[in-house]
C-alpha cells in the first residue's frame, strides 16, 4: 500500500510494530521507501527485520541509519539487541587488542572527529593567548595533534572495508566454492573485509581468528 502521507505511513507502522507483525511492515517500508528520509527509512527496516529475528538484515540496516543519523538512542540500543546475541564472535570481543580498537572507531562518526578537531584547535588557541606562547614551532606542532582526530577516522574509513554478514555463511580456504570449508558464520556479524582481484569473493581481514574466503553475496557492504 502507497502512502501520500509520511505522519500516516510511521502510525502504521507503529501499530504493525506492536501487533508482531514484522514482515507485513517490512514490506510496507519497502513500497513507500521514497517517503522517508535515508536515515529513518533504514532505522525502521533495521528494526522490522530485527523484530522478526533477521539478524544480518537488521544490523545492516541499523549500521546504515548510524551513518546517517549518528549515534542515537534509540539506533544504539536496537544495535546492541543484535550484538548481545553475536557477542562471542564480535569484533568487540576480539582477544587482538588492535581489532576491539577498530571495533570503537567504525561507531565513531566522522562527525564526531572533526567537532573533536575543532574542540582541540580553540582549546589551543585560549590556551596559548593565555599563556602568551608565540612559538611558531610549538603552535604548529599543536595544530598537527588537534588534527589526529579527522586524520584517524579518515584513515580507518578508506583503508578498510566494513560488511555485515547478511546470512549464514560458509567460510573457505580460498576464492572459490572448490575450496573447503573452514567454519560458518552467524548472520549479523560485523567483518573487516578485502576484496579479491576475482569478482566474487572477499578475504575476511578482521577478526583475526574469522579469517577465510567468503562470497560477496553473503555480504552488505557498509
Amino acid at each position: 500500500m502507497k502512502y501520500a502521507n509520511t505522519t500516516e505511513l510511521l502510525k502504521s507502522l507503529e501499530a504493525l510494530y506492536h501487533a508482531g507483525k514484522g514482515e507485513s511492515a517490512v514490506q510496507l517500508l519497502l513500497e513507500n521507501r521514497d517517503q522517508l528520509e535515508p536515515g529513518l527509512f533504514h532505522y525502521n527496516l533495521g528494526t522490522f527485520y530485527t523484530q522478526i529475528n533477521d539478524l544480518g538484515a537488521g544490523r545492516y540496516h541499523l549500521e546504515k541509519a548510524l551513518q546517517y543519523e549518528g549515534p542515537t538512542t534509540d539506533i544504539l540500543n536496537n544495535l546492541r539487541t543484535v550484538q548481545t546475541q553475536l557477542a562471542h564472535q564480535e569484533l568487540a570481543h576480539s582477544t587482538q587488542i588492535f581489532d576491539r580498537l577498530l571495533a570503537s572507531l567504525f561507531e565513531l562518526p566522522i562527525d564526531y572527529a572533526i567537532t573533536a578537531t575543532l574542540i582541540l584547535i580553540l582549546f589551543g588557541i585560549i590556551i596559548f593567548k593565555w599563556r602568551g606562547i608565540k612559538s611558531f614551532w610549538a603552535l604548529g606542532l599543536y595544530f598537527l595533534l588537534s588534527l589526529a582526530p579527522v586524520a584517524l577516522s579518515s584513515y580507518v574509513t578508506y583503508q578498510y572495508d566494513v560488511a555485515i554478514v547478511l546470512k549464514e555463511s560458509s567460510v573457505l580456504e580460498g576464492p572459490s566454492a572448490l575450496f573447503k570449508e573452514k567454519y560458518r558464520l552467524s548472520s549479523g556479524l560485523k567483518i573487516v573485509v578485502e576484496k579479491h582481484e576475482d569478482q566474487g569473493w572477499y578475504f575476511i581481514r578482521k577478526p583475526v581468528h574469522l579469517s577465510g574466503w567468503i562470497n560477496q553475496e553473503s555480504l552488505g557492504l557498509l
